[in-house]
């Protein structure tokens, strides 16, 4: 059975709006005898999960929950940490903000004068090989009628 399944025909897995919400349903099942403690120790609990699957055949799973050792001290100074640099980066931002505006803006207006230096230079190559073009044409044209006045 997929996941999907179960939460199309289980509610307890759904998403709670609250905390008091899904520790209500949790204590639901409990009641119903739906989640039942399979075995314990100090640092493990097993819990044995009992739903319908959609074809209304009960179906059982196991869930381990390990026990984990947590410092409060310890979290507490790493969020402290966290909040130090995070309005340390928001200061840095602040401060830095119009600079690097500016040099983004600087840099830029530079490779826009360097782009139309370029279109500069190729609309220039464009004239060139287009008189370049006309004298060509221009000496051939010549060279007929010289050609002709020859022959004549």
């Amino acid at each position: 059975m997929s996941f999907d399944n179960l939460i199309l025909k289980n509610k307890q897995f759904k998403s709670y709006d609250s905390i008091d919400e899904a520790f209500n349903q949790i204590i639901k099942l409990f009641q119903k005898e739906k989640i039942i403690i399979k075995n314990y120790t100090e640092k493990e609990i097993i819990l044995e999960i009992k739903l319908s699957n959609l074809a209304g055949d009960e179906e059982t799973f196991e869930i381990i929950l390990e026990e984990k050792k947590i410092n409060k001290d310890i979290i507490i100074k790493e969020l402290i940490e966290k909040v130090i640099f995070l309005e340390n980066e928001i200061k840095y931002l602040k401060e830095n903000k119009n600079i690097n505006i500016e040099k983004e803006i600087f840099e830029f207006k530079k490779e826009k004068e360097k782009q139309d230096k370029e279109i500069e230079n190729l609309k220039e190559m464009i004239l060139l090989l287009k008189n370049n073009r006309n004298k060509k044409e221009n000496i051939n044209k010549n060279n007929i009628n010289y050609q002709k006045i020859k022959i004549n």
